[in-house]
């Protein structure tokens, strides 16, 4: 066995790292003595932590650490489609790229390896996923499949393996800051036990977001100065960064037979992990590190003495170095055996902060840079030696040296920890290259290059021209047969014929590149007919030169150059925003009570173009508002519609289709409810909420993507002071208002005002141009709405004994505030009005035998048993509380001698569909129990006495609306303005009071769409425990209320108002992420084929389908699925949304059968149509 046997050579490599684009770039500035750290100024750094307030930290430092282009990817290179190549972690991205550009760089062609090559990589904690995807509300059920498997650590490895076609042992590996050193090991273990004849092993960690410093803090582990000081008495902690590197391992044997270029040997590898005898789970260990230490040595068969330097763990940090100092010198004073030791230690951390995972790796291509060009590097940031480090048997160098040579190689050593204790140490040795005489001079060598695209190409020719001026002396035969048999043949070439480097360079100056038509005819390369070879590479047919080389000779020379393409879902800040307040429950119940009050605000001009003119639609039944904004001069163009003309989604319809692109309306103005109507006159819903709801439905049936600025005018909607008027059912209209932005692009804007006053010009911008949500002028004053916290005082005689009407009442809220006033004034009676009823009282005890106690039924029936126990007396009235003559006679019966003490309204229904699926059916189904419920309670108790209490149970949803939630908030909204209404009449004992999130069983039962149930989970987050909301529900019926409306929030209400709009819209809950769309033009494959647009639904659907799920801004009905970067998964996603809108299921072999897209959608058509006739 040869002396070479058991090393291990490093034959290639690639990397970016901060401030280094490339291996070369990051030894020139370690041997330089460079800081590769960036120092930010605010604007700088990354939005996120702007908006934040991160900035704003005494705390927070502006250092950054990364390299250029992290966000960029050439997925159509991999034939990666761009939503795939968005929901991919950008670690897997950037590794996949350095891989195939390590194996050019060890002069392989990386996707015609002949060797099993295994791939061992590592990778950091991926950020991306949990930041960009998850925290941006991007999980979900469209894109989790894509995002799984783009960003799960099991697949970094097995992507590259299957991207590039490796067949050896390939397998991601984890253990902290050591991973990728331990991938190293890994890869020299598998070479050794000839498990594979070459290994790709590297790290990647990209941490987002990027352009990003960090928050210091005292004791931690990041550094206060903004720098790493390895070994340094002023040392205080390191700094985490990005970057990313592979090498290319053979066995040494093997590459100096194959003709590799050598740039280094690992001659000895060692792990093990610390165990528990250490402070701490994080805490190195010193006892750990030396056995790692010693194990390498003793497999190395060397001597330490001989070793010249080490590359260090070296974090910085108080604890970390002198631990691994201590183990170093124990190990090499004791295995020198009494030679002197002359070894330098140095961290690259030093230079470019701490790579998590990717840090092995770049301290391992630092060593390999030291052993090529024979440097000792320096420390940077080195002073004054650690005093805890006093006394070791080693130099810190603060400039870099020149390593001389010795009777002995040179060697060097690494090490790589990480947290968990696992320890990874490296010995290397330097490979002197036997001398080769160079006898090409005046020989003609083929320079032959080809790129997938134009652009790729050109940019490789300028690498090439940069390459040649710093390179003195080159090798034309390992160059021609570097680029012959180790660089992919593409579609774009250049080829020329050369004898020295003057005319290669004077030749990429002016070069003519070439499209070729890739062909599968083979042309086999024979000597001395270079003309002919250059003929067919142009031609675009595969070379053979299997039998054309004699001699084996590879050389490093410039690796591909990719497309910078953006692939890259922005942290979602509107959501994040959102995030930061919704966990904040104030523990205090006492400022959780609010009531809204009406504030004046002057308008504030806006950064809108109020000088552009603007088409406006303003629908009314008289000219009040259109004459107004047309005194208005050059304000805008003015449309008057006649409301009774449009009383349906049909009559708007027409009227859309009707106009030409320049006369559809920037804005619309909806005056319907100018009009004036008795509180209770049905038409004050159908001329504003009803006709409104038509108008929407026509404009997204006209134009899905139509956006217009919608503002409503009302009349005595509200009033600011209890004399003036008021028509709450107008404030149904709140419906649409407050769920329009969120399902929608419309913005909308509602204005209540008691007249028109021609010289009041601030009202005709706040038409034209507000972006607030409900304003009320009353004259020239101009109100907003806020609210704040009130105190609620204890009135022990609004509870006493008697009646007690709970509608809603065997429901479980109603059941829980009858047991709660049952507790408080025993000897009552409760009156149970409800839609449904109960088993009678002698079919209890076996119903709840058979059921069960956790049946929602056995829990009603024990919790009337409950308040029954306090010698209450409870009657079950069954009914419709909309039914105006049920409802009078139940009151008439229970009302004698004045018994009525108090009333909770909690009847109701909850219903959740986007404004597209309303109908003035469903809007009416839900306003059965709040609307005429409401009415016929308080005109009942007009006529009779009024008990101590008239509680309206409303909701948040008539303040923030919601996505789906347009019948909610009407009939909320009208709830809580009802209530003014009745204090506006006298009714001092009538209150609207709006829960927030309740408790768990008041969950709502969302409807088919995910997105509903998602945001009733984050509501609830907040919400009331069972104990909470009794307490704070009786402190609101022992104090009464002083106020119309009281709103129990369990956050802060404004909070709640001014961040709620940031989510829940249409656009954040169904995750529509804005995927970046690839030109379709730029898809080299199809780019030159005609677009042949869809012609009916069947190809329009697939088209729009494909569009969606490859990221492609548009299909040809000729183009090719797989062209389009198709593959199973986006097949299955493919299937999934024909079988929904299309009814038919689909084998998953059908897209293979039928790749084109025109030949889909014919055989979708047939399947429909088969169906259709069977039926």
């Amino acid at each position: 066995m040869s002396e070479s046997s058991s090393k291990i050579a490093i034959v290639g490599f690639s990397g970016q790292f901060p401030n280094s684009q490339n291996v070369e770039a990051l030894w020139s500035n370690i041997f330089s003595d460079k800081d590769c750290l960036t120092e930010y100024t605010r604007d700088q750094i990354n939005k996120y932590h702007q908006d934040l307030g991160l900035v704003d930290f005494k705390n927070y430092r502006f250092v950054v650490g990364e390299p250029q282009g992290m966000k960029e990817f050439d997925a159509a290179f991999f034939g990666i489609n761009p939503q795939e190549a968005t929901f991919m972690d950008p670690q897997h991205r950037k590794f996949l790229e350095i891989s195939y550009q390590a194996l050019e760089h060890a002069g392989y062609n990386p996707l015609q390896m002949r060797e099993q090559v295994g791939v061992f990589a590592s990778q950091g904690v991926n950020t991306y996923l949990l930041s960009n995807i998850i925290d941006s509300g991007l999980w979900d059920e469209r894109y989790q499949e894509t995002a799984i498997y783009g960003c799960g650590y099991d697949y970094l490895a097995t992507r590259v393996s299957y991207m590039l076609n490796l067949t050896g042992p390939s397998y991601t590996v984890q253990s902290g800051c050591s991973g990728s050193l331990l991938a190293v090991h890994l890869a020299v273990q598998s070479l050794l036990s000839y498990e594979c004849d070459a290994a790709l092993a590297g790290g990647v960690s990209i941490l987002t977001p990027t352009d990003a410093g960090y928050l210091y803090k005292e004791n931690g582990i990041l550094s206060e100065s903004g720098r790493c000081k390895p070994f340094d008495d002023n040392a205080d902690g390191t700094i985490f960064t990005n970057g990313y590197g592979a090498v290319v391992l053979k066995r040494l044997d093997d590459a100096i037979a194959d003709g590799d270029k050598i740039y280094a040997t690992i001659i000895s590898s060692s792990i093990n992990n610390d165990g528990n005898k250490k402070m701490s789970y994080a805490a190195p260990s010193a006892t750990g590190q030396k056995s790692a230490i010693r194990s390498a040595l003793l497999f190395s068969g060397i001597c330490p003495s001989t070793i010249g330097y080490i590359e260090c763990h070296g974090t910085g940090t108080k604890i970390g170095d002198p631990i691994e100092v201590e183990a170093l010198s124990s190990v090499y004073l004791n295995e020198s055996q009494g030679n002197a030791i002359n070894t330098v230690l140095g961290s690259v951390k030093s230079n470019i902060g701490h790579l998590n995972s990717a840090a092995g790796i770049a301290g391992l291509l630092k060593v390999v840079g030291s052993l090529v060009h024979h440097k000792k590097p320096g420390t940077i940031h080195f002073k004054k030696l650690n005093k805890q480090l006093e006394g070791m048997p080693f130099r810190v160098l603060t400039k870099t040296e020149e390593w001389k040579a010795s009777k002995e190689p040179r060697r060097a050593a690494l090490s790589s920890f990480g947290v968990g204790g696992t320890n990874v140490h490296l010995i290397l040795e330097e490979y002197k290259e036997p001398q080769n005489n160079d006898n090409t001079k005046n020989v003609e060598f083929l320079f032959l290059l080809s790129a997938k695209t134009h652009k790729s190409l050109v940019n490789a020719i300028e690498k090439w021209k940069y390459f040649l001026n710093n390179q003195k002396e080159l090798n034309l035969a390992a160059i021609f047969y570097t680029l012959a048999v180790g660089r992919p043949a593409f579609e774009y070439r250049y080829c020329i014929k050369i004898k020295n480097k003057q005319e290669l360079y004077a030749a990429l100056t002016q070069p003519e590149i070439i499209k070729a038509t890739l062909t599968n005819e083979q042309y086999k390369a024979k000597k001395h007919n270079l003309d002919d070879i250059k003929k067919a590479f142009l031609e675009g047919k595969e070379v053979d030169w299997e039998d054309y080389f004699t001699e084996n000779k590879r050389t490093a020379l410039p690796v591909y150059e990719f497309e910078k393409e953006q692939y890259w879902l922005d942290i979602n800040l509107d959501h994040k925003s959102y995030i930061s307040f919704r966990n904040h429950k104030n523990p205090d119940m006492s400022k959780w009570f609010y009531t809204l009050e009406y504030v004046e605000r002057d308008r504030k001009d806006t950064d809108r173009d109020e000088n552009q003119s603007k088409i406006i639609w303003v629908i009314e039944s008289k000219e009040d508002i259109s004459s107004y904004l047309r005194s208005k001069e050059n304000l805008c163009k003015v449309i008057t519609l006649n409301i009774s003309q449009f009383k349906n989604k049909d009559d708007y319809l027409r009227l859309l289709q009707s106009c030409l692109p320049q006369q559809l309306p920037d804005g619309i103005v909806h005056a319907g409810l100018l009009n004036v109507f008795n509180f209770d006159d049905e038409n004050a819903i159908k001329y504003g909420l009803f006709n409104l709801m038509h108008l929407i439905q026509a404009l997204s049936s006209y134009k899905s993507d139509f956006k217009t600025k919608i503002s409503i005018i009302t009349k005595n909607l509200t009033n600011i002071t209890p004399n003036e008027p008021i028509e709450p059912l107008k404030a149904t209209i709140f419906g649409i208002s407050r769920t329009l932005n969120k399902e929608y692009d419309h913005e909308c804007c509602v204005i209540d005002i008691d007249s028109v006053h021609v010289k009041n010009y601030k009202l005709s911008k706040d038409i034209i141009y507000s972006d607030e949500e409900f304003i009320v002028y009353r004259g020239w004053q101009r109100f907003v709405e806020s609210y704040r916290n009130v105190s609620l005082t204890p009135n022990l005689n609004n509870l006493e004994q008697g009646t007690y009407i709970i509608t809603g009442g065997i429901g479980y809220f109603g059941l829980e505030i009858a047991h709660l006033i049952s507790k408080n004034c025993p000897g009552s009676k409760f009156v149970l009005i409800s839609r449904s009823s109960l088993p009678s009282k002698d079919e209890w005890g076996q119903m709840i035998q058979k059921l069960g106690d956790n049946h929602g039924l056995t829990k009603k029936i024990q919790k009337i048993k409950l308040i029954e126990k306090n010698l209450c007396n409870v009657v079950i009235e069954q009914g419709n509380v909309a039914d105006y003559e049920f409802m009078s006679f139940i009151f008439k019966k229970h009302a004698t001698n004045n018994a009525i003490k108090g009333v909770v309204h909690a009847a109701g229904v909850v219903e959740s569909s986007i404004l597209d699926r309303k109908t003035e059916e469903s809007f009416n189904s839900l306003f059965d129990a709040k609307v005429w419920g409401s009415i016929n309670i308080v005109k009942i108790l007009a006529n009779i006495s009024q008990p101590n209490f008239v509680i309206l149970c409303s909701s948040m949803n008539s303040m923030i609306g919601g996505l789906g939630q347009a019948d909610n908030t009407a009939s909320t909204a009208f709830v809580d303005h009802f209530a003014r209404y009745c204090r506006s009449q006298g009714m001092e004992n009538v209150f609207a009071l709006n829960w927030g999130a309740v408790n768990q069983s008041k969950k709502r039962e969302f409807e088919s769409l995910p997105e509903f149930r998602g945001l009733s989970e984050e509501h609830l987050k907040n919400r009331m425990t069972d104990e909470e909301t009794k307490a704070a529900f009786l402190k609101i019926l022992l104090s009464g209320s002083n106020w119309p409306r009281v709103v129990v929030s369990t956050i802060d209400l404004n909070t709640v108002l001014k961040e709620w709009n940031n989510v829940s819209t249409k656009r954040s809950l169904t995750r529509e992420v804005q995927v970046p769309l690839k030109k379709r033009d730029s898809i080299e494959v199809i780019k030159n084929n005609d677009f042949i647009s869809p012609v009916d639904l069947f190809e329009e659907k697939i088209s729009y389908y494909l569009s969606e799920i490859l990221g492609i801004d548009k299909v040809s009905m000729d183009d090719n699925f797989f062209d389009l970067g198709g593959h199973s998964l986006s097949a299955i996603r493919l299937n999934e949304k024909i079988k929904k809108d299309f009814g038919i299921s689909l084998h998953a072999m059908t897209i293979y059968e039928y790749p084109i897209v025109k030949e889909m959608a014919q055989f979708i058509r047939e399947k429909v149509q088969s169906k259709q006739s069977v039926s």
